[in-house]
This record gives structure tokens, C-alpha cells and sequence, in this order.
């Protein structure tokens, strides 16, 4: 009996570990197709898979950031108060409206990674949603240029309140930036539906070169100003002892940032152009063009953080000049010689001292250190 029962047992066995196996036959054989494919990817898909990670990665990177730096910036904004500023509530609005635009973006892209992950034979209805994010992608791109190039050339405009020629050669540039955008919108969803990708090469550089002669050119008006500004400061009779006693002026200090980041926007721009114009590595154009909104964003809060650090209560523009002073005449005798009026010793003629044409000059220079605060108050913070 025992022999007996050890020989079912020994079946049993056998049968349980022949049904284990044929469980394990039937996993196999019923894998997720994801995971056969995972399995037998080719060069070409492997380099897609990388490039979409490095764009998803890297715009999400810094997006991040420039989340962290718009919160900054609208704490300031709302610190020094929207309701008692025009200004204030328009660039609130737009820098509100390029953070929308950047989330909307980091979204699609995000997106557009999890579709590569889950189908990398693409149908031909996944094609179809993939060139509609593209679209969307590209709209909002150009949308972001424009309200970037509008905020550099308001930053410029409100600099020169008097000169109507500036103000029309700004003009000027932001419609060529609005034209420009425009039509090579158009032509990429236009070319998109064919090549499913982002337009690039020498049919996109007169986009980029409008782009940025409009940042050269409105940086170059904020240069001027900050030369004009120290010449002015140089006829100061004793600018040096103004120097001496207060420091490198705060106003100074924000033109001088604002022209900094300007030349450092127009690099990134200049590498932007290149990298579309005569084309780097597949992967570092994407990431560019990736990073490309939250770059212009973080360029505009950071400027706007920058300046709330150094910004100042404006100085009065008159503190007063004190009275003109008066020199007393010669003694000129009973009689004049030259034409016989007697002449009175007590009298006393208007006389300009040299005190008081120092005084005008620093009143000059303080009226126009003060337009300059305030222009930049309204074109930053």
C-alpha cells in the first residue's frame, strides 16, 4: 500500500509541475505587445525613444524652475500692488499667459513621451493625434515669441516717452516679429501634415533673424540710454563726491542688468538660429526647441526679480534750490564816470553765484536719474 501511495504521490508531482510549465508556456506566449516590442527595438526606434526622453526630461527640468521663478515674480508683482498700476496689471497678465502657455507646452510634450512609450509602430490614427499636438506645439511657440519680443521692446519703449521716432521703429519691429511668427506658423503646420516634425533649415532663418534684430535693436536703445545717463552724470560738477557719498546709483545698477541679460538673450536666440539653420545633432535641436518657452520665461522673471532687488524709492525730482543768491555791487561813488547817474551805496544788484549753477546741473541730473526709475519701474516691476 505504502509503495502504491508513494507512486501516486511521485504522479501527482509530476502533473503539478507539468501544469506549472505549460502556465508559464502560456505567458510567454501571451506577452504584452509593448513588452515584445520593448524587446525588438530597432536602432531607428531606440533613437527615437532617447530623443524623446531628452526633450521630455529637459522641458520638464526646467519647467520646474520657471514654475518656481513665476511664483516668485508674481509675489512681487502683487507685493507692490496691481490695482494702483496699469502697467503692473498688463505685465502681470502677460507673464501669466506665457506660464499657461509653458504648461500647456511641458503637458503636450509629456504627452507626446508616453505615446512613443506605448506604441512605437505608429498607426496611422496615432500619426494623426501626434501631427495635432505638433499644431499646438507650434502655435503656442510662436505665440510665446511675440509676447516675448513685445515685453523686451515695452521694456525699451518705456525709456524714450518723448521721442515719437523711437517709438515708431519699435513699432515696427513688433509688427515685422508679428508677421514673421504669422507666416512661419503657417508654414509649418503646413509642412508638418508631411514630415510629422518641427520645421527647420534656411527656409525658417528670416524668422529667427527678425526675432532677433528686435532683441538687438531694443537692447541697443536700453545701451544708449545707460550712455546717456552717464554722460549726463559726468557734467555734474562734483559727481565724484556724489558718487563717493551714495555708491553706484540703483538705477544704474538696473540698466546695467537689463543690458547684461539682453546680450545674454540674443546668445541664446543666436544658438537657437544656428542650431535650426544649418542643424546640430537630431537631439539638441529638440531639446532647444524644447526648453525654448520656459527659457523666455525664466528671462523675463528673473529680470523682473532682479530689478525688485535693487529697485528704490524714486527721488523727488525738485528738492528745492535755494534762493539765488545775491553779490553786493562796488562802491560806485556819487557820480559814475562813464555816464554821469549818481549811484546809491547801498544798493544792491542780482548776481548768479557759481553754488547755484551746480545746483541746476545736479537738479538736472537727479530729474533725469528719477525718469529713468521711473521707466523702469513701469517696463519691469
Amino acid at each position: 500500500m505504502r509503495i502504491v501511495f508513494l507512486k501516486q504521490r511521485g504522479s501527482l508531482q509530476d502533473a503539478s509541475l507539468w501544469l506549472r510549465l505549460r502556465h508559464i508556456k502560456a505567458m510567454m506566449d501571451f506577452t504584452p505587445l509593448k513588452t515584445q516590442k520593448m524587446a525588438q527595438l530597432s536602432d531607428e526606434q531606440f533613437s527615437k525613444l532617447r530623443e524623446t526622453f531628452a526633450e521630455s526630461s529637459g522641458g520638464t527640468g526646467t519647467y520646474g524652475a520657471y514654475a518656481v521663478l513665476f511664483l516668485m515674480a508674481v509675489y512681487v508683482l502683487l507685493r507692490n500692488g496691481l490695482h494702483n498700476s496699469l502697467a503692473r496689471q498688463i505685465l502681470f497678465a502677460i507673464i501669466l499667459f506665457i506660464f499657461v502657455v509653458c504648461t500647456a507646452k511641458s503637458v503636450a510634450y509629456t504627452k507626446l513621451f508616453y505615446m512613443t512609450m506605448d506604441d512605437f509602430q505608429f498607426s496611422e490614427s496615432h500619426q494623426v493625434l501626434i501631427d495635432r499636438y505638433l499644431i499646438v506645439l507650434s502655435v503656442l511657440t510662436h505665440v510665446n515669441s511675440v509676447l516675448s519680443d513685445g515685453i523686451v521692446v515695452w521694456r525699451a519703449w518705456a525709456l524714450y516717452p518723448h521721442s515719437i521716432k523711437v517709438k515708431t521703429f519699435l513699432s515696427l519691429c513688433v509688427v515685422g516679429t508679428i508677421v514673421t511668427s504669422s507666416v512661419d506658423c503657417a508654414f509649418e503646420i503646413k509642412d508638418g501634415s508631411k514630415t510629422h516634425t518641427t520645421r527647420s533649415g534656411l527656409g525658417t532663418l528670416w524668422f529667427y533673424l527678425t526675432l532677433l534684430g528686435t532683441n538687438i535693436a531694443a537692447t541697443g536703445l536700453v545701451g544708449y540710454k545707460y550712455w546717456e545717463y552717464r554722460t549726463i552724470k559726468g557734467t555734474v560738477a562734483d559727481a565724484s563726491m556724489i558718487n563717493q557719498a551714495r555708491g553706484k546709483p540703483k538705477v544704474e545698477k538696473v540698466l546695467i542688468m537689463v543690458i547684461e541679460s539682453g546680450f545674454i538673450y540674443c546668445f541664446y536666440w543666436i544658438t537657437v538660429m544656428l542650431s535650426a539653420v544649418w542643424g546640430t545633432a537630431d537631439v539638441g535641436h529638440e531639446v532647444l526647441e524644447c526648453v525654448l518657452p520656459q527659457i523666455q520665461g525664466i528671462y523675463l522673471t528673473i529680470l523682473i526679480l532682479l530689478v525688485a532687488g535693487q529697485r528704490d524709492d524714486v527721488d523727488s525730482t525738485t528738492r528745492g534750490i535755494s534762493a539765488i543768491e545775491f553779490a553786493h555791487s562796488p562802491n560806485l561813488g556819487s557820480t559814475d564816470s562813464s555816464d554821469g547817474i549818481a549811484g546809491d551805496s547801498d544798493e544792491r544788484l542780482p548776481h548768479i553765484g557759481q553754488s547755484f549753477v551746480e545746483r541746476v546741473r545736479k537738479s538736472e541730473f537727479k530729474s533725469f536719474e528719477s525718469s529713468l526709475k521711473k521707466a523702469e519701474s513701469t517696463s519691469v516691476c
